[in-house]
This record gives C-alpha cells, sequence and structure tokens, in this order.
C-alpha cells in the first residue's frame, strides 16, 4: 500500500521581497496611480475642460475655487496611494487583516498624554535640523532644482492652508492629520518597517532605513533630516509599544499642531515651515530636555520587547 504524500509546506515569501514589493508599490501608487485617480475625481467637479484643468491645477494660486478640488484630489491620493493600494499588495502575500497592527500590546491612556507632549517637544530639537538642513548647499547646480521644487511646495502648501473659515481648517486636519496620519504610518511603520525588521534581523536599521524612505517620499530635500529624524521617532514609537495606534497618533498630532498654528497665524515662529531658523539654544536645551524624559517614561512604561520581537 502506497502511502500519502504529505501536503506541501506553504513557503513564507522572503521579507526582502515583501518590503521591495511594499516599497515599489508605495511609490508608484502614491506618485502615479492614486494621483491619476485623485485629479480625475476633482476633475468631475471642475467647471470647464481637461486642458483648462490641467492649467489651473500646475498654477492654482490665486484661484479660489480650486483650493476645494486640490483638498479632494490630496485626499483620494493619500488613502489610495499610502493606505489601500500598499495595503492590498501586502496582503495578497501575508494575508493577515489590517487589525493586525492594532490588535497588540494595549496602549494606556497615559501614553495619549506622553505623546502629545513628546511630539510638540520634539519641535524644539528639530529646529536645529530644520535650520542646519534649510542651508545646506548641493553640488553640481541640484542646488537650483532642489529649492525650486521646495519652493513649488511652499506656494502651495500657503495656498491650500490659507484657511478662511472654520470649515476650510477643518478640512486641512481631516486632509492633513487624519488621512495622511493614518495613511502614512500603516505605509511605513506597519507594512515596510516590520518586514525590514525581519529582513535585517535589527530593529534599528529597520527603523532608520523605514525613515530614509518616508522622507524621500515627500521630495523635499531641504526638510529630509528633520522628517527623517520625526519618522525614526514613529518608528521607536511603533517598536516599544507594538501597536501601531501610537505612532498613528503621533502623526495626527505632530500635522495637527503645523495645521492649527498656520490657521492661529504662528506659522512665522522659529522652527516652523515658513521660518525655518532654530529656537534660541534655551529653549533647544529645555525642549530637549523635557522630550528626551518624556521619551525615558514612554519607554518604561512599555512591555518590554524582545530584542528584535516584530511589533505587528
Amino acid at each position: 500500500m502506497i502511502d500519502p504524500q504529505p501536503a506541501p509546506v506553504k513557503q513564507e515569501p522572503s521579507p526582502w521581497n515583501v518590503a521591495f514589493v511594499v516599497l515599489l508599490v508605495t511609490v508608484l501608487g502614491f506618485g502615479l496611480v492614486a494621483q491619476l485617480i485623485g485629479l480625475g475625481v476633482a476633475f468631475m467637479f471642475y467647471d470647464g475642460t481637461m486642458m483648462d484643468f490641467a492649467n489651473d491645477i500646475q498654477e492654482p494660486t490665486g484661484k479660489e475655487e480650486l483650493k476645494a478640488l486640490i483638498w479632494i484630489a490630496q485626499g483620494i491620493t493619500t488613502v489610495l496611494g499610502l493606505a489601500v493600494i500598499p495595503f492590498v499588495a501586502w496582503w495578497t502575500m501575508r494575508r493577515k487583516s489590517l487589525t493586525t497592527f492594532f490588535s497588540g500590546m494595549p496602549v494606556r491612556p497615559v501614553t495619549f498624554l506622553l505623546i502629545i507632549g513628546i511630539v510638540i517637544s520634539f519641535t524644539g530639537l528639530n529646529s536645529v535640523f530644520i535650520e542646519w538642513n534649510s542651508n545646506i548647499d548641493l553640488p553640481f547646480g541640484w542646488d537650483t532644482w532642489a529649492r525650486a521644487i521646495e519652493e513649488k511646495a511652499m506656494e502651495l502648501t500657503k495656498f491650500l492652508t490659507s484657511f478662511s473659515n472654520v470649515g476650510q481648517y477643518l478640512v486641512g486636519v481631516l486632509v492633513v492629520a487624519v488621512f495622511a496620519g493614518f495613511a502614512e504610518e500603516l505605509a511605513f511603520r506597519g507594512l515596510l518597517q516590520p518586514e525590514l525588521q525581519k529582513a535585517f534581523k535589527n530593529h534599528h536599521a529597520a527603523i532608520w532605513v523605514t525613515a530614509i524612505f518616508f522622507s524621500a517620499l515627500h521630495l523635499q530635500f531641504y526638510g529630509f533630516f528633520p522628517r527623517m529624524l520625526l519618522g525614526a521617532l514613529f518608528g521607536y514609537m511603533y517598536y516599544w509599544s507594538g501597536n501601531l495606534i501610537v505612532p498613528v497618533f503621533a502623526h495626527f498630532v505632530n500635522n495637527l499642531f503645523a495645521v492649527s498654528m498656520i490657521y492661529f497665524g504662528l506659522s512665522d515662529l522659529p522652527g516652523m515651515e515658513e521660518n525655518p531658523t532654530s529656537l534660541p539654544w534655551y529653549a533647544v536645551a529645555l525642549s530637549s530636555a523635557v522630550c528626551f524624559a518624556m521619551i525615558y517614561y514612554f519607554r518604561s512604561i512599555q512591555p518590554k520587547p524582545a530584542p528584535d520581537d516584530i511589533p505587528a
């Protein structure tokens, strides 16, 4: 009698392969597919030809009627390009549900208060890197190109965030803080970072490499290093807590703080995007001390992970 052959064991995809696919799909999904869909939906509400729409989108400043359409396009691009498309690609390889990222270690109420304090006090320390990064001169003519991109992005940001009423402010909060906070953290900290951690077998390498990719996606060199440091902070928060709600909330607080500073007319203060100068040294020292003290306490109240546990 012939013994039945054992069922073949399903081989898990390599974390290197999964990380590569997630990163590729995130870049293409956010930079191309989702943008085309977002602009297509926005065009449905535009009163004019497609050619007129394309020209107006390239130079929207001063055209108040375009503001809502750009917010629509940005919201769709963010959610589709950084949440839906990368997650579907990851799910086809890992077959795990979205709740996986939020069903780990429970988050204490005090943790959310600590996150608010850490993120806001971190802006003081990061203001030093904002000023330093803004003064870097790139060689071979790249400086002119990079600063042109930066000025274009700043011009669009100023146009979109010139809130004339509470309703516009709330739309900005929804797109910039809620949508971006969730989608960017899902793509980078939720999907990419754990795969890189499995591949590198080192959580520090995974956190910093993810932070580099996170900052690079924004295509703004003169904010690259401060954004990379912020991404690393979110990465360690995720690793220590084991629950994606922690970096999502931290990202939300950071973006809400920035949008609110603009709304209340405080965006020209040192350390803000419109004024890339650092705070006075004593303010930097104080905010850094407060930030590191709260990070230490935040870390101390989290369950201790093994050296290279995967949070998700």
